[in-house]
């Protein structure tokens, strides 16, 4: 009975803390595409308080924030809520004594920004405050004629340069991660973005890889500003800097787990064999250098795939020796289908490592579950009840680490395994240098069709 009871009590105090804020976002859960699982969302709409040519028609903008739990989101609202309901309060003191917080409190973080860079001015220079007007109107037309673009249209601009000048997967990730950048700070004029914006940004999200993605991607935009004399100086500079970790252990696939993967990819997907098969076995880069390979790139008489200077990250031809096995898998591809370029579809690759089906599964449990916290059923069709596939062990450069760690234990020479990956000696002994044993690598290279469907049958 206690427990009711406190519960009951917790939730007239959280209703009341939203009424006093005036401010109670909906919460909804969200499939989370990027990390393959439900994050939890913040949905509400506030008050435009854009400049007057980029407010919507309407007067108000709608707002949105992510979290990974619902926990967390939970808090988040009920701290943004105290906040806002402290800042009401005072507020509404300040209009009875007809202070000028109330003004300051309408106003953009750079127009805020201009009204204190000129108090300051002017105090230095032994002036009266009284003067602000004239001050701030001067500080305004000299600090912030090339900083008048709001973050939005610099996102714009830069990704339009990019899609002439960098890679397609540079320009995906860029994109993704300044659209995320966007969605919060887009109406904010460029100068009024604050390293305590930018660690926010870059630290919402939980994983290392994914904030030292964040971070790269907002860098570049701000020095591409500061290039384009948009501001006199980036707010990474003053930002918490995040580096990508380099990890202790590179993950190899084991022959059982390639076998495993070339098994599914046959009986499910057989048109991304040759992908895969190519990937493991030859060490292609799974972006540019295999995403874009054609096969009139492929030459089973020399046993060579060539992968041209355009395709290639260091922009330099090379010729990648095609192995016995390779060759059997490639070989085992209808002439007729030897033409164009090597399919890849993401969605079939996530249905041969089993993504698909853990990910459908996963929120669908927590779709029920919310429900029943809820009291309510859910609906919707009955879902399939054939257990799903085990998810199998996969990274974005598993195929590459794999193929390197296999050939330099056959080959032994780290300036080969160089030239055949396109790699520089540093890298190469930072990933390569710790080959598996000769009998696993001997089984690794005998991986071919026939001894897939060898596998296949014995189970």
């Amino acid at each position: 009975m206690d427990t009711i009871q406190q519960a009951e009590l917790n939730a007239k105090q959280k209703q009341k803390l939203a009424e006093d804020a005036g401010w109670n976002p909906r919460i909804v859960p969200r499939d989370n595409t990027a990390e393959g699982s439900t994050a939890w969302r913040a949905d509400w709409w506030e008050k435009d308080t854009r400049p007057n040519g980029e407010r919507s028609k309407s007067g108000y903008r709608h707002c949105s924030k992510q979290f990974p739990t619902r926990k967390q989101l939970v808090k988040w609202i009920e701290d943004e809520q105290r906040i806002r309901a402290s800042q009401k309060k005072l507020v509404k003191r300040a209009e009875k004594r007809g202070d000028s917080v109330v003004t300051l409190s309408r106003l953009t973080p750079a127009e805020r920004a201009a009204v204190a860079k000129a108090v300051e001015i002017i105090r230095k220079a032994g002036g009266r405050v009284e003067a602000i007007e004239d001050a701030s109107k001067s500080y305004a037309s000299i600090q912030l004629t090339g900083a008048k673009k709001t973050v939005a249209e610099i996102v714009q601009e830069h990704l339009a340069l990019l899609e002439k000048t960098a890679r397609p997967a540079t320009v995906r990730d860029r994109r993704w991660n300044l659209e995320a950048f966007a969605k919060q700070y887009g109406g904010e004029l460029a100068a009024a973005i604050t390293p305590t914006m930018i660690n926010a940004f870059t630290l919402e999200i939980p994983k290392r890889p994914t904030q030292a993605a964040r971070w790269r991607s907002v860098r570049a935009l701000f020095n591409f500003a500061v290039a384009q004399g948009y501001m006199d100086e980036p707010p990474t500079e003053r930002a918490k800097k995040i580096k990508q970790e380099i990890p202790d252990e590179i993950s190899v696939l084991s022959p059982a787990e390639v076998q495993e993967v070339m098994r599914r990819a046959l009986q499910m997907e057989p048109r991304l064999v040759p992908y895969l098969a190519i990937g493991i076995f030859a060490g292609l880069r799974p972006e540019n250098e295999l995403g874009r390979l054609d096969w009139d790139k492929i030459n089973l008489k020399s046993r060579t795939i060539t992968v041209t200077g355009k395709n290639a990250k260091t922009k330099k031809k090379r010729a990648v020796p095609i192995s016995d096995n390779l060759a059997a898998w490639l070989e085992a591809v209808p002439e007729a289908e030897r033409t164009g370029q090597i399919y890849y579809y993401r969605r079939a690759l996530r249905r041969v490592l089993g993504q698909d089906q853990a990910t459908k599964a996963e929120k669908r449990a927590e779709l029920e579950a919310q429900a029943a916290h809820e009291g309510r059923k859910l609906s919707g069709p009955t879902p399939d009840e054939t257990p799903a596939p085990e998810v199998l062990r996969w990274g974005q450069d598993i195929m590459r680490h794999t193929f390197g760690s296999y050939r330099q234990s056959v080959i032994k020479n780290i300036n080969q395994l160089c030239e055949e990956m396109g790699n520089t000696p540093h890298i190469a002994r930072a990933h390569y240098l710790d080959p598996p044993d000769e009998e696993s690598a001997a089984e690794f290279w005998a991986i071919t069709p026939a001894s897939v469907t060898e596998s296949k049958k014995g189970k």
